[in-house]
């Protein structure tokens, strides 16, 4: 009973199948256990643009690197659904990793897409207004844009550019931006509290000046 629920070819040519206790390579046309996530479901597998795994299992999110666990997330998920498993377990399918660092997923029953960003989940379908509807596949392309495979509503067109916004932020609240300077591929940005960096070519922030903790002064 130890069914196979998905299987994903790494960047490297490595074949993973998930199945009902763990992870295996067949990449040799054999199967062998992988020691990470032993004794759990894994119901779907992707990589980061840097070789890390991406792991859904019954009900977490799970980072590999170099065969370790690096994070673990939980979805705290603010609309219930109708529907419900006897176990409570909620798998995470249909999981992608874009190149901005974000996680999209479905979860059971599978009627919304999800988008994990910075440990804060979004709800997609709510957001933008879409009505729940059962996704079969999520596929990602070349411009980071999701295609979505649904039961009944055809497919979903997603586009996911990261310059839609830039924000930067301090205690999980929004800064104001007085001012914003760019110099090669660095955006400078003057908010109420502490300068600020965007290096554009790997979409990192980094805090130039220490914020304030006590006054929130431009």
């Amino acid at each position: 009973m130890n069914r196979p629920l998905c299987i994903y070819k790494t960047r490297t040519g490595k074949v993973l199948i998930g199945r009902t206790d763990g992870i295996y390579d067949a990449t040799e046309g054999k199967q062998v256990a992988l020691d990470v996530l032993r004794n759990q479901a894994i119901h779907s597998i992707t990589q980061t643009s840097q070789g890390k795994l991406v792991v859904g299992t019954s009900n977490k999110i799970c980072v590999i690197n170099n065969n370790k666990i690096e994070s673990e997330t939980t979805p705290v998920y603010e609309t219930k659904s109708t529907t419900f498993q006897l176990t409570g377990e909620k798998p995470i399918r249909n999981i992608v990793a874009d190149d901005y660092g974000r996680i999209w997923f479905t979860s059971y029953p599978h009627e919304n897409l999800y988008l994990l960003e910075n440990g804060k989940l979004y709800d997609v379908f709510d957001i933008l207004d879409i009505p729940p509807s059962l996704i079969n596949c999520v596929f990602k392309d070349n411009q980071q844009n999701l295609w979505l495979g649904t039961y009944s509503d055809g497919v979903y067109y997603i586009q996911n550019p990261f310059f839609h916004s830039i924000t930067f932020s301090y205690n999980n609240k929004n800064l104001n931006i007085h001012q914003v300077f760019l110099a090669d591929n660095l955006l400078v940005a003057a908010t109420s509290n502490g300068l600020y960096g965007l290096n554009l070519s790997n979409n990192q922030t980094q805090i130039l000046s220490k914020p304030d903790e006590t006054f929130l002064e431009p």
